[in-house]
């Protein structure tokens, strides 16, 4: 799923343990992304020119507010531009999504176990 319904995930739904937002986030309406109590580990990129859902101007902020109110929390940003886990996209960027998708699934297996 998306990186903004990953977040909202992680913020409403109690079942959920774990959670990975690739480039997207929800909009303050949907939920407030601060009050989530389970490990996160996002993804952005640096070339990302999705205004208003996840370029820089909204991720960098986004960082330190999760910086300070998340436990758990990884914080990851590639040379790439958006979608560059994608391989039918002409965004996609091999390097960067192979070690984006290495990254979550150690995530996922130290925090899922």
């Amino acid at each position: 799923m998306g990186g903004a319904l990953a977040f909202a995930g992680a913020a409403l739904v109690p079942e959920i343990d774990a959670a990975a937002p690739f480039y997207g986030i929800p909009g303050s309406q949907l939920c407030d992304v601060t009050t989530i109590k389970i490990p996160v580990q996002c993804h952005f990129a640096e070339k990302d020119d999705t205004k208003g859902f996840a370029s820089p101007d909204e991720w960098k902020p986004l960082k330190p507010k999760l910086e300070a109110s998340l436990k758990k929390l990884e914080f990851y940003s590639y040379d790439a531009p958006h979608a560059f886990t994608n391989k039918v996209s002409p965004n996609y960027k091999k390097e960067c999504h192979e070690l984006a998708f290495k990254r979550m699934f150690e995530f996922f297996q130290k925090n899922l176990a």
